[in-house]
């Protein structure tokens, strides 16, 4: 793939194709508002782990990076989301790290080090010390317009020898490697080509400026640069040819300031600001991983992220899962205004559709797609034909599906994000298909039962057999009906089946519950599983599928606060992703979420510290704090819905249903002002921020229409910035 550095496109990224997304024109609000933010690190993860959950993270989307070792021996991991072993039958799809930049300085033994990482131009220096007080600097990043690692060196006091060298991964896959030097650059290539589906070669470049061979001399005064570039075939061409030409090109100086550029508008994308410090970390740290992580269109990253740390035996393929883990950690970008980092995610759900609709005619025998737990990319099966698992768990002797139906319409979540915060028509006519899929396969999964429309044999949790309503797949199916009504009605297609899709949404089963100490909570399903002890399914009908929030009937809303607090699973390594944003959603108690999340155990890398689950939980944060600040669910905008008055918070640009960015204040307890970018012209229902007062609208910044009411709908024009402000309050619009 071509990278193209640019000070000015918003979307120059690493050749990955644009969504066509725009930031507005604002301050560098974004950017202040991490300028200060550093994560420590006082000790690095030994060799062998391979989930880097206390390592220091970088990364561009596609190529990653994490730190490993100590200050004598450090090895930089070298991963990259497009590099994957490829075979259908299992054992055979797994994501793998393709090897590591070995920097060995013996002299070092022993010595202090702090490695600092800084969110804001999104690179890592640290300081190596010995007793005597001499030692090496150290600044290091991936560049974010390309895919190459720079290492810059220098050395305080004395001369170090040293050594650098690029080491490749162990597997047990059959694979075909090679190593070589020539012309200042040494380089390590890796390939499956044999016993595969599909073949997989990639390769990386070191080159050393300042230095000039993998021996080398660290003098005062004489510092030494090393970069690392990485391609595969996937970009199109030979990777080796490819990765020297990307080496040979690579500018440390010119890298840094397109690097900077890109990380100036990310960070300007939105924004949110607050007066709890540690919260903020979290926030942005979150956002930052994620930055890193994604942003390849064909690859995401799968769940442990492109931070692969061992050979192969990675923990769950380091694939895609779908009952969850896959989606989690895109759940807070949509808000966030992040769009280039969220698209990735639906290649391998959308790649799978052929598949997953020969699954349902071979093991179901009717329409659309079931979908197993774990896929991988480019369509492929992670568990095809395992022999590790049994019937009834493995349907068909082919699909490891543990008898659950719900994985593709839980896959389904984001994208109706995605299509409802910028009802982009062409966004709108790629993800149709699938929708299309899904909902064919409910019409015909579901039975009419008594007058009401009833989800037999469906596993609520992985293999707990033949349930009945499991609470889970109720809230899936209602979101998956309603986004194909809303796709429909947009594109203009299959409106003769809209009444068959209202007529199930208003038959479908009620979600199950129970009765305990004196209040209905929810529980997981009417026949099956009661309650589970280490996850939130029992919550997950309300978020992320959407259906329950502030405008609901008020007792189904008591019954999702009643059953938050029977069962408070905060911080939980499965299921924080959706329970603290849900208690947000349903309007709990502000101080408490806010006190949950200063105090939700996240590492100094952004990861949930000790979870093998690597980069689920970085949406916990992020899209928690955005439902607190603003919320557009069923359509209707509201401010600050989950915020304590009596704490000063703003956000800007933090992206709403219908295709609104938006952007408020709170100060002493009242809003001072709200900013609506409307992409699309679309009506905008809002909560009146001023209850019982009326509202001025400025349009262009001049005053226009008055409105009042307890909620009022605003008029738009795509592209048009409106403005509202009580009325009377001085000045026009945002503080």
């Amino acid at each position: 793939m071509k990278f193209v550095p640019s000070a000015i496109l918003f979307l120059s990224t690493c050749g990955f194709a644009s969504a066509g997304q725009s930031v507005p024109d604002v301050t560098l609000e974004g950017l202040n508002a991490v300028a200060n933010i550093e994560n420590a690190f006082s000790s690095l993860p030994g060799a062998g782990v391979w989930c880097a959950t206390s390592a220091p993270l970088m990364g561009n989307g596609d190529m990653g990076v994490c730190l490993l070792g100590q200050p004598a021996s450090l090895q930089f991991m070298l991963g990259k989301n497009d590099f994957w072993h490829l075979k259908l039958t299992h054992p055979g799809t797994t994501a793998l790290n393709f090897g590591h930049l070995a920097l060995s300085i013996p002299a070092l033994k022993g010595a202090t080090f702090n490695l600092t990482q800084h969110l804001a131009d999104a690179t890592t220096s640290g300081t190596f010390t010995l007793p005597d007080g001499h030692g090496v600097t150290i600044k290091t990043y991936v560049a974010a317009s390309s895919n190459v690692l720079v290492v810059q060196l220098a050395a305080s006091g004395e001369a170090f020898e040293s050594n650098a060298e690029l080491a490749a991964g162990k597997y047990h896959f059959q694979e075909e490697a090679s190593a070589g030097s020539g012309q200042g650059l040494s380089w390590v290539t890796r390939a499956f080509t044999k016993e595969v589906d599909l073949a997989t070669n990639a390769s990386a470049v070191l080159k050393m400026v300042g230095a000039s061979g993998p021996k080398f001399t660290l003098e005062p005064g004489k510092p030494v640069t090393l970069l690392v570039a990485m391609s595969s075939n996937f970009e199109g061409g030979d990777p080796l040819v490819k990765a020297k030409q990307l080496a040979q090109a690579a500018d440390a100086a010119k890298l840094l300031e397109s690097h900077k550029a890109w990380w100036t508008r990310f960070w300007n994308q939105s924004y949110v600001k607050m007066g709890d410090a540690e919260i903020m970390r979290r926030y942005y740290t979150a956002q930052y991983v994620m930055a890193a992580a994604s942003r390849n269109p064909k690859f995401p990253p799968g769940i442990i992220g492109p931070w692969i740390t061992s050979g192969d035996n990675i923990f769950a393929a380091g694939a895609y899962w779908m009952n969850y883990n896959h989606a989690a950690p895109f759940y807070g970008l949509y808000s966030s205004n992040h769009l280039e980092q969220a698209d990735p995610e639906d290649a391998p759900i959308l790649d799978f559709m052929s598949r997953g609709a020969q699954y349902a005619k071979d093991i179901l025998h009717i329409r659309g797609l079931l979908y197993p737990v774990g896929i991988g990319p480019l369509g492929f099966d992670v568990n095809y034909k395992t022999q590790t698992y049994k019937a009834p768990n493995l349907e068909g002797g082919t699909a490891l599906t543990w008898g659950q139906r719900s994985d593709a319409a839980y896959n389904l979540l984001n994208m109706t994000q995605r299509w409802r915060t910028t009802y982009d028509p062409a966004y709108g006519k790629k993800i149709y298909p699938f929708v299309r899929g899904v909902v064919d396969f409910w019409e015909d999964y579901l039975k009419l039962e008594d007058d009401r429309y009833v989800i037999n044999n469906d596993s609520v949790q992985e293999g707990t057999g033949d349930n009945k309503n499991p609470v889970n797949s109720l809230g899936l199916v209602r979101s998956a009906f309603r986004l194909a009504l809303d796709l429909s009605q947009e594109l203009g297609v299959d409106q003769t089946r809209q009444a068959k899709w209202r007529d199930i949404l208003k038959r479908l089963s009620n979600y199950p519950t129970q009765e305990k100490n004196g209040k209905t909570i929810f529980i997981l399903s009417e026949k099956g599983p009661v309650t589970w002890v280490n996850n939130t399914v029992n919550i997950q009908h309300i978020y992320p599928a959407g259906q329950i929030g502030l405008d609901s009937d008020p007792k189904l809303l008591q019954t999702a606060r009643d059953t938050l607090e029977a069962a408070p699973r905060w911080h939980d390594q499965n299921g924080s992703n959706s329970f603290l944003p849900m208690a947000a959603r349903i309007g709990y108690n502000p101080k408490v979420i806010l006190d949950k999340l200063h105090h939700y155990p996240m590492g100094a890398n952004g990861l949930f510290a000790g979870n093998p689950h690597g980069i689920e939980n970085c949406s916990t944060v992020p899209n928690t704090i955005n439902e607190m600040l603003m919320q557009s669910h069923e359509g209707l905008l509201r401010f600050f819905p989950c915020w304590p008055k009596d704490q000063p918070a703003s956000f800007d640009s933090l992206r709403a249903c219908g295709a609104f960015l938006v952007s408020a204040d709170l100060k002493d307890g009242q809003i001072g002002g709200v900013r609506i970018t409307s992409e699309r012209g679309r009506d905008c229902v809002i909560s009146n921020p001023w209850p019982d007062k009326q509202v001025q609208v400025l349009r262009a910044g001049k005053p226009a229409e008055i409105l009042k009411g307890e909620r009022f709908t605003l008029k738009s024009k795509a592209g048009e910035i409106l403005e509202l402000k009580m009325e009377g309050m001085p000045g026009a619009g945002l503080r």
